[in-house]
């Protein structure tokens, strides 16, 4: 009798290892960097990056396919916020799954009416193909 319940057992433990865990939509690992455009150094380019997974992919016509929007807000040394200083609306296509996560970034222009140091960037994603959304604020220096 112990023969069969092992055996019986075993098959299903093995098909509970391996499927997919679904993962939640989140944005990580922002990372967050400026460099001057100009010779005076009064513009700097923002750039933000990060990686955004737990997305839906559909499938149609043996295609992959994905949408998510990205919108940062600035958060000033006053703490006065810059909303929506920079947006990406980014839909991707490909014969093949996609892989866990994507890299994405955005990024803006501050003039000299930004003064120097520490910001924050508000990162708001949404995954447009089920209605999720994710968030990540970070600080940084611009210097």
């Amino acid at each position: 009798m112990r023969m069969i319940l092992i055996s019986f057992f075993l098959p299903l433990l093995f098909l509970s290892c391996s499927r997919e865990k679904q993962v939640d939509f989140r944005i990580y690992d922002l990372d967050i960097y400026s460099i001057p455009i100009d010779e005076e150094s009064t513009q700097q380019e923002v750039y933000a990056s990060a990686k955004v997974e737990g997305f839906k992919t559909i499938s149609e016509n043996g295609n992959y396919k994905f949408h998510i929007l990205l919108e940062a807000d600035l958060i000033t040394p006053d703490n006065k916020v810059v909303q929506s200083i920079a947006r990406l609306d980014t839909t991707g296509v490909q014969s093949e799954k996609f892989g866990k996560y994507l890299n994405l970034e955005v990024s803006f222009i501050l003039d000299e009416k930004y003064p120097l140091g520490k910001y924050q960037i508000l990162l708001r994603g949404k995954d447009l193909m089920n209605n999720k959304v994710s968030e990540k604020r970070q600080e940084f220096t611009l210097d």
